[in-house]
């Protein structure tokens, strides 16, 4: 398509001319000597630089213009890996004062087809990832906006992943219906990226419904293996402000969710919701995590207007865990199994609670998570244990729990995960000092 002429072409070897002069005949010993072939040095693609926030796709991407949509039909057109890069100058009609470059796509269309491709925001001038641990305000500055404007309610994607291995990072993405929608593709990573708010990550500007979407086609091979954040401060998302939910998964299976804030402004306590859920887990989609037991890996999930983690058993959702994740203030549970989605696990019963230990009963031999929380779902995570074979269990922390009320869950050994407990109160003991009188001239 014109994209890199003369990919794979060899230099032709020049053809000699002119009159050889006969050399006397000898007789041969050994050998002749060996002929070499002529070998040709393969040629990549060019880099893909995005230059200019216009949506024109004139069938090139070169250094005198290469708009978005023309970087992504030459990546996909191109088989093998590919980086998309940005370089757009402040100058740009698209670009403010700031240097941030708003992309506005006039049509549908920005589609990769190709494994490998990734799409890199943080290679704008002024743009930098978050360095900031869990738990601190996400300090990642953005330069590219892809907004969704200009195209119709319904139903397009700002990006749309029909293809395997590849990668989208910093970039903000907002006002489509779906800000990115994965379909039957596997091993896709997103890294960075502000979905659904503002560029400083402090207002809302949803997307229409869901921020990231991670499907498959009904009885297609689904998608697996893809990754929405990490367990690295770069790799952390924020995901708020959507119109519908968080991150919707299914159906499909062996995705992770790690790291992210999803419902929060960058500071993690300011109030972004989700319209509904913030993470919607459905149709038969199992083997999700939610969370992990790594460093970094656990995700915020507070302020949602729904609840913080559906699994909606409808269809057969099973077998997916969430675990160690910050989970507060959602609207309805911290986390619901409607339909009896997960197996219909039944949570945890605390029996006692103090200052430092807390015992119950659940199912036998399930992992068992503790947590603190003002109300009746997990803010803070204080540790774990495991049920014995009567389902017996007791999880001790020296150093005092939270409070003012715990609540725990259970995972059983196909790896679902229960609702959070009834709350119960942390009991702190009163402690009585004795009383010393001092007489007169003491």
């Amino acid at each position: 398509a014109g994209f890199w002429p003369g990919i794979g072409a060899e230099t032709p070897t020049p053809t000699a001319t002119g009159t050889i002069t006969p050399t006397p005949t000898a007789t041969a010993t050994g050998s002749p000597p060996p002929t070499s072939t002529p070998t040709s040095t393969p040629t990549g693609p060019p880099p893909l630089v995005v230059n200019t926030t216009d949506d024109t796709d004139d069938g090139t991407c070169d250094a005198t213009h290469c708009s978005l949509r023309e970087a992504i039909n030459a990546a996909n057109i191109h088989t093998g890996p590919d980086t998309i890069t940005f370089n757009i100058p402040s100058s740009d009609p698209g670009c403010d004062s700031a240097g941030v470059c708003t992309i506005r796509p006039a049509s549908y269309g920005l589609y990769l087809t190709d494994d490998g491709t990734t799409m890199d925001g943080y290679t704008q001038p002024g743009t930098s990832p978050n360095t900031n641990l869990f738990g601190q305000p996400i300090n990642a500055v953005l330069k590219i906006i892809l907004d969704g404007s200009l195209l119709p309610q319904c139903c397009p994607s700002g990006l749309e992943i029909h293809n395997s291995n590849n990668t989208v990072r910093g970039l903000v993405i907002h006002r489509f219906y779906t800000g990115i929608d994965v379909v039957d593709a596997d091993g896709n990573r997103f890294e960075g990226n502000f979905i659904g708010t503002d560029v400083h990550g402090s207002a809302a500007l949803g997307n229409r419904c869901s921020g990231i979407s991670i499907s498959g086609v009904q009885g297609g091979p689904g998608s697996s293996n893809n990754v929405i954040g990490g367990s690295s401060p770069q790799a952390r998302n924020l995901i708020s402000s959507n119109g519908c939910v968080g991150v919707a998964i299914g159906p499909t299976g062996n995705n992770r969710v790690q790291g992210n804030y999803v419902g929060s402004d960058v500071t993690g306590t300011a109030t972004l919701p989700n319209n509904t859920d913030g993470i919607y887990i459905f149709n038969v989609s199992n083997d999700n995590l939610v969370g992990g037991t790594g460093e970094g890996q656990a995700n915020l999930i507070a302020f949602n207007g729904g609840d913080g983690v559906e699994v909606s058993g409808g269809y057969g959702a099973k077998h997916n865990t969430i675990t160690r994740n910050r989970i507060h203030s959602n609207t309805g549970k911290g986390i619901a199994l409607p339909s009896g989605g997960n197996e219909g696990l039944a949570a945890p019963v605390i029996t006692t609670a103090s200052t430092t230990q807390v015992s119950g009963t659940a199912c036998a031999n399930c992992v068992i998570e503790v947590f603190s929380d003002a109300a009746d779902e997990g803010a803070v995570y204080e540790g774990a244990t495991t049920a014995d074979a009567s389902g017996n269990w007791t999880f001790t922390k020296p150093g005092g729990l939270t409070g003012p009320n715990v609540t725990a869950t259970a995972t059983d050994g196909d790896g679902n995960t229960s609702e959070f407990s009834a709350p119960v109160s942390v009991s702190w003991a009163k402690i009585y000092l004795p009383l010393i009188l001092k007489g007169a001239g003491q």
